[in-house]
């Protein structure tokens, strides 16, 4: 078991300094797709959806959007950097190798949208089926139509991300 702690150690040490620019897109990105700005309007646009797409009454889908968008974000809040993590190790990490650019290019935004965008809709998709019984598959229109409809708050919080990113350079430009 020392032995085990060792190599653990050893491998901590080694991957640590690492782990800041691989793991920092999803750092930068989280407080944002967390944040209300984002979720809001996304809870608008999925109460719309899960009303037309499981032709639901629109208080029932009112509840069924404000739940799973609540347990989504609960756990979504606290697993969502760990998975960028893990997504960033492994495919980003091939992805930057292989076209030779680094963690904030162009091909690194839009995989961490798609990543983000699939994060969000699966953790929603589990709650419906599991909360609510709702049974469709991953495979299927339903499915492509609520990852569309998540798309929007992902797009919100990359919108928000780069305003507030254009503001922080103008201030520190009129300095």
């Amino acid at each position: 078991m020392l032995f085990l702690k060792k190599i653990l150690v050893l491998f901590a040490t080694m991957i640590l300094p690492l782990s800041a620019n691989i793991i920092w897109p999803g750092i930068y990105l989280h407080k944002y797709i967390f944040s209300l700005y984002s979720i809001i309007p996304a809870l608008i646009v999925e109460w719309v959806a899960i009303k037309w797409i499981f032709n639901l009454t629109l208080r029932k889908s009112f509840v069924i959007a404000v739940t799973i968008n609540v347990i989504s974000a609960i756990i979504g809040y606290w697993l969502y950097i760990p998975a960028s993590f893990l997504y960033e190790v492994g495919l980003s990490f091939t992805l930057h190798t292989l076209l030779r650019d680094g963690t904030f290019s162009y091909a690194g935004w839009v995989a961490n949208y798609i990543f983000a965008t699939f994060f969000t809709t699966i953790l929603e998709y589990y709650a419906m089926r599991i909360v609510f019984k709702l049974k469709f598959s991953l495979k299927s229109l339903p499915f492509l139509y609520f990852l569309l409809a998540n798309m929007v708050s992902v797009s919100l919080s990359f919108a928000m991300m780069h305003h507030e990113e254009h503001n922080r350079k103008e201030r520190s430009a009129s300095e």
